[in-house]
């Protein structure tokens, strides 16, 4: 049971990040998209 609580928190964490990093692209997406080049 511990063991699955490890491996579940350890997933909350990686969808936290992994959504962060979406929503990173999509803010960088949006720049690019109003300055056309970096």
């Amino acid at each position: 049971m511990y063991v699955f609580f490890l491996i579940w928190r350890k997933g909350i964490n990686f969808l936290k990040i992994f959504f962060m990093f979406r929503q990173a692209k999509s803010l960088i997406k949006k720049q690019y998209d109003q300055h056309g080049t970096f």
